[in-house]
């Protein structure tokens, strides 16, 4: 879907919306194109050499395409949308908020890779741990908490809907990739029972911690002086918590803040909600089928 949603119309709002909306939607484009460009360069790399499943390499495969996807994706918009796309680029590895949005990600992302083939066993399920850990929070809260604020733009302004459109699709990919992230947790932890799983606890939850921390930082700088309808610290805090709360009660760890479910983005559900979706049968697959049902049509005498 990198082109197949038109997006002339938002080269025009692009000069002709506020000065701070535009301001705010350059800075989540940006962001998610780096994270994306680091997924889809590091999800096979960093995994590939570990895993022998091959049920699990097929996956790590697909998420690997869905990530370069995003990425082509988002430099298409780049391209087509700003009047100076490699200055754009550029200014993404010169703001140090950007970086710094990453750098937890990555720096777990380091440790796996830096990993000799010959390390002890044990290391190594130390080591993917925390990279699913980091790549279900990164999924989770980072990229949530940066599509509800592009959303809100577009919902507010009636602007730039076809980036809109484009990221809707991104994210429902998104959210399938923190369920693989999870199973694949989930399998460590209950199926093959990881003993390192109690280990790393408090190494898994300084990544939570952290990442929730940054996010929250973030959106003290996204939004600052700004003033852009519907977007709000606030807000946005609400929103990090609503998407880190199932991260921490489905890990198992303790969260610094209280575990809430009430969702602040109800009002976004056309965006989040994949099931509210209208599509031909061949366009996506369909989840809604019954299967097994059966229906009595026939006419009484």
């Amino acid at each position: 879907f990198s082109t197949e949603v038109d997006i002339i119309r938002d080269r025009i709002d692009l000069l002709q919306a506020p000065k701070e909306v535009v301001e705010v939607m350059m800075l989540n484009i940006q962001w998610q194109t780096a994270m994306d460009s680091v997924a889809s360069r590091s999800i096979s790399t960093l995994l590939s050499r570990h895993i022998t499943n091959p049920e699990m390499s097929s996956l790590v495969a697909a998420w690997n395409l869905f990530e370069d996807i995003h990425a082509q994706s988002y430099s298409d918009i780049v391209e087509n949308i700003f009047p100076n796309p490699s200055e754009l680029i550029g200014e993404i590895m010169g703001n140090e908020n950007v970086i710094k949005r990453t750098q937890v990600l990555v720096k777990v992302f380091d440790d796996l890779y830096n990993l000799p083939d010959d390390a002890p066993i044990e290391l190594k399920r130390e080591k993917m741990l925390l990279a699913f850990t980091a790549f279900y929070a990164m999924e989770s809260i980072s990229f949530m908490n940066s599509f509800a604020a592009t959303f809100t733009i577009v919902k507010n302004y009636k602007r730039f809907v076809g980036i809109g459109e484009r990221v809707r699709m991104i994210c429902r990919d998104e959210m399938l990739h923190q369920n693989f992230a999870y199973e694949t947790l989930r399998i460590m932890r209950d199926i093959e029972k990881y003993p390192e799983w109690e280990k790393t606890h408090n190494q898994r939850k300084e990544i939570v911690d952290s990442i929730v921390n940054v996010e929250l930082e973030w959106n003290k700088y996204l939004v600052g002086d700004r003033d852009v309808l519907g977007l709000t610290e606030a807000f946005l805090e609400r929103v990090v918590k609503f998407f880190a709360s199932p991260v921490y009660y489905k890990l198992g760890i303790e969260a610094p803040f209280e575990i809430t479910f009430d969702s602040p983005v109800n009002h976004l559900n056309y965006y989040f909600d994949t099931g509210l979706i209208q599509t031909a049968s061949q366009e996506i697959q369909q989840t809604g089928y019954k299967v097994g049902s059966l229906v009595d049509d026939g006419i009484d005498d």
